[in-house]
């Protein structure tokens, strides 16, 4: 569990020394105060001591001390003498806790007789109520000399009282919360956000005590009298929130496209961003479960709206697409009859000897140059099966005359530069140009094994004596990517971790990086695409898991909010330092209770992990607006 922030007021304490003009040869006093106390709590008592120095005898004195009563109580004087003489202490009215005012406690000696007292003259005792400066000080006196009946003058320094150190103020005190609900404006009453108050007069955004705030800081303003109009998207009116339109929102699961509101009375329709995945949906309006609609092409439908409407993600799996072979070689291939989007679909070519095979394989109705071959294995990639697969396989004889045929194929095919015959006995070299980027795996079957060329820089070259059968060269072109992992918030046995990819290319339009089948998140904080996930692992397990997963994707990628409104309702208050506040306190241990969307949102200063600072950064931007 996270430890509870207190912000420690450190208290400066005055300490005042009264030298005393001389009034004649050999005449003057000095007045000191001495705490008992060096770094008093909330709650303990302070006793405090003056002392008198004198070379002259003197008759009478009036003392004036000063505190802070936000900080002390004023518990009377004790009476503490050296010698026989006789000390009045006057405190009327003083005892107890005075007004801001009202700060200054006297205490006055009336005898007649010449007094030559030197040492401690009385104690001010106190009790500690409060964090703070305790302003304590001794402010002027009046003196009578023996003979003598003369105003004194003193100057004073004022540093601080002897034993009370910066720390005398430090309170340890436990604060004892009590919850204030929000309440809405309205136009007869003013509202208030939600907060958290303490018997000691202190005021919090939260639970916890860790976000301190001002007095009355949480009041909404009364709504003026007004006739509603049609103010933002949502159709609410921008004075009370009131919908004239009955115009109900919509809120839709990460990855799906549609309008923020529905007209009441009409169906709703809303997309899925990637259309190759079958989806099972759930629905809520008015409290109750609601039939969400298939149409076939990628949309859904939800019929009559009634209220405000909540649609949730329950499950998604790749859409199945049939496959057929053609080709005059069609019959030296076995394929399974059916490929899964997202998933690696394989076929197997039995090369005949004297033979040689080429294959085209189209996807949907356009051709298809991204798949790859190692040995008799040909692998269409999961991402690209987006439509009815089609695989061309033609053999053509080569008769014994040694002469081979070369085929290059592949995503990376175009840069890549090779005669298109080789020939047994004779040393064969094909270059690749890589562009800037990107990355190359190279593979090299000859007849129906794997092949291992020698490489020289962007030369590949096999033996002539290896050439004794047909050559494939296999070009799998893929954009670099970089993965960064970081420790984003620490839960009960686990942790978030931040993963961080960035490519110094620029995507095409239309594309995104992905982690597996889930697109990621354009972060501008973090310079690239942002994803979450929580795992028991180390950061460098969870970081060679990231980098298999990382790939590039046909989607339209969502951005991360970079600004405070954590909770995406369109404007900040303190219901977005809360729900970050909760998020660093590990409130949500799934992305099923907070999206993954408002988890990366609540790292406001993008330092790649929530702590309370984000908090903090948004109560301070909504007190000062």
């Amino acid at each position: 569990m996270k430890k509870t922030i207190s912000l420690l007021l450190a208290a400066a304490m005055l300490f005042a020394m009264l030298p005393v003009s001389a009034l004649a040869d050999g005449t003057e006093a000095t007045f000191s105060l001495t705490a008992n106390a060096a770094a008093p709590k909330i709650g303990d008592t302070v006793a405090v001591d003056c002392y008198v120095q004198s070379v002259t005898p003197w008759d009478a004195v009036e003392l004036q001390i000063l505190w802070n009563p936000a900080v002390l109580c004023f518990d009377g004087f004790t009476k503490r003498l050296n010698s026989d003489d006789e000390w009045v202490l006057d405190s009327t009215a003083l005892n107890g806790c005075p007004d801001l005012n009202d700060t200054i406690g006297r205490i006055v000696w009336a005898s007649g007789k010449s007094c030559s007292t030197n040492g401690r003259v009385f104690t001010a005792n106190f009790t500690v109520i409060g964090a703070g400066s305790c302003g304590l000080a001794l402010e002027k006196s009046e003196m009578v000399f023996s003979g003598l009946d003369m105003d004194i003058t003193c100057d004073f320094d004022e540093s601080a009282v002897e034993g009370l150190t910066a720390a005398a103020a430090v309170s340890e005190h436990i604060h004892s919360l009590i919850a204030h609900e929000s309440v809405e404006a309205t136009v007869e009453a003013e509202g208030s956000s939600a907060y958290w108050s303490c018997e000691c007069g202190r005021f919090f955004a939260d639970a916890e005590g860790a976000v301190e705030i001002a007095e009355n800081s949480w009041i909404i303003p009364r709504i003026p009298e007004h006739e509603c109009l049609d103010g933002d998207d949502d159709h609410s009116c921008d004075l009370c929130g009131k919908n004239p339109e009955n115009i109900c929102t919509v809120s839709l699961p990460d990855g799906f496209t549609g309008q923020k509101t529905a007209e009441s009375g009409e169906d709703y329709s809303f997309i899925a961003n990637d259309p190759h995945c079958d989806y099972e949906l759930k629905a809520a309006m008015n409290g109750e479960e609601v039939p969400v609609k298939k149409n076939g092409d990628g949309s859904f439908t939800v019929e009559h709206v009634s209220g405000n409407l909540t649609v949730s993600e329950l499950s998604r799996s790749g859409r199945t697409f049939s496959v057929s072979v053609t080709g005059s070689g069609k019959d030296d291939v076995t394929a399974e009859a059916t490929a899964v989007y997202g998933t690696d679909y394989s076929f197997t070519v039995h090369e005949v000897p004297l033979y040689d095979y080429s294959f085209a394989v189209s996807v949907g109705e356009s051709e298809y140059t991204g798949f790859f071959r190692s040995g008799s294995t040909v692998t269409v990639p999961g991402s690209a099966l987006t439509g009815d697969v089609v695989i061309t396989a033609d053999r053509q004889y080569a008769g014994p005359d040694g002469n081979r045929t070369v085929t290059v194929i592949g995503s990376g095919k175009d840069d890549v530069t090779a005669e298109a015959a080789a020939t047994e006995g004779k040393d064969y070299s094909f270059v690749l140009d890589p562009a800037d980027g990107y990355d190359y795996a190279v593979t090299v079957t000859v007849g129906s094994e794997d092949y291992e060329p020698a490489v020289s820089g962007n030369t590949y070259t096999i033996v002539g004596a290896a050439l004794t059968g047909n050559v494939t060269v296999s070009v799998n072109k893929s954009i670099s990517i970089s993965v960064e992992v970081s420790r984003y918030l620490e839960l009960d046995g686990s942790t978030v971790f931040l993963i961080v990819a960035r490519s110094p290319v620029t995507l095409a339009e239309g594309d995104t990086l992905a982690y597996g089948e889930q697109s990621m998140f354009a972060a501008e904080k973090y310079g690239g695409y942002a994803f979450l996930t929580i795992s028991e692992e180390s950061p460098e397990a969870v970081k060679s898991a990231a980098m298999e997963a990382i790939g590039l994707r046909a989607a339209a990628p969502a951005a991360v909010d970079s600004g405070e409104d954590v909770n995406a309702t369109g404007q900040v208050d303190v219901n977005d330092a809360q729900l970050t506040y909760n998020i660093y306190n590990a409130r949500f241990d799934s992305f099923e209770t907070v999206s993954m969307a408002k988890l990366l949102a609540a790292d406001v200063n993008g330092d790649g992990a929530v702590t309370v600072l984000d908090a903090a950064a948004i109560v301070n931007s909504v007190i000062g607006q």
